[in-house]
């Protein structure tokens, strides 16, 4: 029987911004999520991979360009 997944991909993409961008810290998300900061550090990673992050000239904000690549958790 397979394991139903607690968070949607766009859920993850969220996190992931929040956490990378230092909106909030990996600490403050996994407390209100009830999961490890392992987990959180793993979602990165595999956002890292499938985004190209590039700081956006006029603003100076981190804009994710997205590669062909898809989430295999």
């Amino acid at each position: 029987m397979s394991r139903r997944e607690r968070f949607t991909p766009a859920r993850k993409n969220k996190l992931c911004l929040d956490y990378i961008n230092g909106n909030r810290s990996r600490s403050e998300i996994c407390n209100c999520l009830h999961i490890s900061t392992r987990t959180i550090q793993d979602w990165a990673a595999i956002y890292k991979k499938i985004w190209d992050f590039r700081i956006h000239k006029e603003n100076k904000k981190t804009v994710p360009i997205q590669k062909n690549l898809k989430w295999n958790l």
